[in-house]
């Protein structure tokens, strides 16, 4: 009998040692796949291509004026994108990016891919070509000195208390609406409306129709 006891004694603590390595190693494997998974953060410093992974923050040229690096983006994840001094950033279709900051003497060029926030301030530039999806709701924080251009045409404002929606087209001709979400009369003032160079030949031609007319 004391020996049955002794081997079921064995047994459990045997089976209990075995539930112990396996929990150890699942949880091991479950750090392993959090780990492999995590967004990294990449500083910036010279001419680069990125083209997918995840990334939390991307810095460009931080602290390195003489760099002027000039990074394509053509696909990924990426949480923050931030450009400092005198980097150019051009970010295409396939992209998807929490918020794009551009500070410094920096240019941001965008011709696609989906952009949750856009913020420039002292001397820097975002040129917006083209966003998917096109109805955006957006949070923009351009400064006094900072500047957002938006090409395309047909544009309309309507203002509202605390917010303020903008609609029109790309230069494609797909439409375009965005809602811009607690902007500040600063915001507005820093965001240029560039007509397509279709559209400033039709409004050169009227002109000429005008005057015409006038003169005959």
């Amino acid at each position: 009998m004391g020996e049955c006891n002794s081997n079921r004694d064995h047994n459990v603590r045997g089976g209990t040692v075995v539930n112990a390595r396996f929990m150890f190693s699942i949880l091991v494997l479950f750090l392993l796949v959090g780990i492999s998974n995590a967004a990294l953060d990449w500083d910036i410093t010279e001419d680069t291509t990125i083209d997918s992974g995840s990334y939390g923050i991307v810095t460009i040229d931080y602290e390195t004026p003489a760099s002027g690096s000039v990074v394509s983006i053509t696909g990924g994840d990426i949480e923050i994108l931030k450009s400092y001094e005198s980097s150019i950033v051009e970010v295409y279709a396939g992209t998807t990016i929490g918020n794009v900051w551009a500070t410094d003497v920096s240019t941001v060029n965008i011709y696609g891919g989906t952009i949750n926030s856009v913020s420039s301030d002292r001397a820097s530039v975002v040129n917006l070509h083209y966003l998917t999806p096109h109805g955006w709701d957006v949070y923009t924080g351009i400064s006094s000195t900072g500047t957002l251009n938006i090409y395309g045409y047909g544009f309309e404002w309507t203002y509202n208390t605390t917010s303020a929606d903008f609609s029109g087209y790309w230069l494609n001709g797909d439409p375009i609406t965005f809602h811009f979400r607690d902007y500040q009369q600063n915001d507005l003032n820093r965001i240029n409306i560039v007509p397509e160079p279709a559209s400033i030949v039709l409004l050169g031609l009227s002109f000429l129709a005008i005057r015409k007319g006038t003169t005959s």
